[in-house]
């Protein structure tokens, strides 16, 4: 089943992207309020809490206009692997989910500008998988192939995220929660990418490997 891009996409990631954002928008109002209300009382609480949740909304900000946005890197091309890498560490995750992902990849293993896309969209699909309580592995191959790991004693994939990720997900069925899962089959498609997804007790297993459909 072929997936195109209708608007009903571009509001599904809008309202993931805005579930994401409101929290830590909300915590710099409430700091805004504590000063209002309580004045230098709680001055050195209120802009603590100020300053943590601004950089946590722009590290979130960053993240996702690499994933959703036409971000360009330093060179003012696509943004390199190092740099994906530095800002998906950067993503807020919550202190029971932590990430594995090498900092050298390793010979021919640079990706394309749609794989780019459908790893951050993987790596955002792995760490729902694991309910909020596990690991995120990256692990790199030659060719640009890469797998996606979520392990964790809750983890598994939501049956309706991997339709979307098959393509077998009509629009009208989406949810912000599976918006990301059709923003990545349709980079996925778009890179001529193959994408395999196997589910295991306390393991489920995203790999790419390019020119495989």
């Amino acid at each position: 089943m072929s997936q195109s891009v209708d608007p009903r996409l571009l509001e599904l990631i809008c309202a993931r992207l805005c579930h994401d954002l409101v929290g830590p928008i909300s915590a710099i109002g409430n700091g805004v309020e504590l000063v209002t209300e309580f004045g230098e009382d709680m001055r050195g609480e209120a802009l603590a809490l100020i300053a943590q949740s601004a950089s946590e909304a722009a590290r979130r900000l960053q993240f996702f206009r690499v994933a959703f946005g036409s971000a360009a890197g330093s060179d003012g091309n696509s943004v390199p692997l190092r740099e994906v890498r530095t800002r998906a560490l950067a993503l807020p995750l919550g202190g029971r989910v932590t990430v594995d992902w090498p900092e050298t990849p390793g010979t021919g293993s640079e990706l394309t500008r749609p794989a780019l896309k459908l790893l951050l969209s993987l790596f955002l699909i792995a760490v729902d998988a694991t309910a909020g309580n596990g690991v995120v592995r990256l692990q790199f191959g030659p060719g640009g192939t890469f797998d996606m790991i979520a392990e964790g004693a809750k983890a598994s994939l939501d049956p309706d995220v991997a339709r979307a990720l098959a393509g077998e997900l009509p629009s009208s069925e989406a949810t912000p929660r599976t918006a990301v899962a059709v923003h990545g089959h349709i980079f996925a498609t778009a890179g001529a990418l193959g994408l395999e997804v196997r589910g295991e007790p306390q393991r489920v297993t995203f790999s790419v490997r390019p020119g495989r459909r």
